[in-house]
């Protein structure tokens, strides 16, 4: 606080206006501001008698006429964020449902699992025999697979033979139990 003069003034008509007078106080420093404190509460009583409680019938009523006046638009329920919310959520629950369905409709015989490297090539039996060359050429026997589409699957022992004789012709396959899988898919037909 500071010593000013004015400034303990101003605390104590401050103290009258909450309605705790100081009695060591300039009788006409707490006359004016006892004189504001009734005002100002007689105006919050008249105003309190005056505007009616709200309730849910006076709610109603002011919407209402804001609607019949053209003030408020109902709005859309599409315009509201909630209802994209719950659409979304719907939308994806069913394409989920629909995946896991179809995948298991198809027995699994023409899923792909992790750990397999594709290969699209024009011809796949020709691009084998190139692998093979190679695969026995590095000192491993691959194992192969036909498949009904068309496609052909090799699982060979991924010793550091095998991937450098791989890597020479450009291929990184994705090696997972010690075993590097490779999958020759014929190119789509248009």
């Amino acid at each position: 606080m500071s010593n000013r003069p004015d400034d303990h003034e101003d605390e104590q008509w401050l103290s009258a206006l909450a309605g705790k007078a100081d009695a060591s106080a300039d009788p006409l420093v707490n006359a004016q501001a006892t004189a504001l404190r009734s005002a100002m509460q007689a105006r919050n009583a008249k105003l309190d008698a005056q505007v009616p409680l709200a309730d849910a019938a006076l709610y109603e009523q002011t919407l209402f006429r804001l609607r019949r006046e053209g003030l408020m638009k109902k709005r859309s329920l599409w315009e509201m964020p909630q209802v994209w919310g719950l659409a979304a959520t719907v939308v994806i629950g069913i394409a989920v449902t629909v995946q896991v369905q179809t995948s298991a409709d198809r027995g699994g015989e023409d899923i792909l699992r992790g750990g397999s490297t594709v290969l699209i090539v024009a011809d796949p039996e020709a691009r084998l025999a190139e692998l093979l060359d190679s695969l026995k050429a590095a000192g491993e026997v691959p194992k192969v697979e036909r498949v009904k589409d068309g496609r052909v699957v090799v699982k060979v022992k991924a010793t550091q033979e095998v991937l450098d004789a791989l890597l020479a012709q450009r291929i990184e396959p994705k090696v997972t139990d010690g075993m590097a899988t490779l999958v020759l898919q014929p190119t789509p037909k248009k």
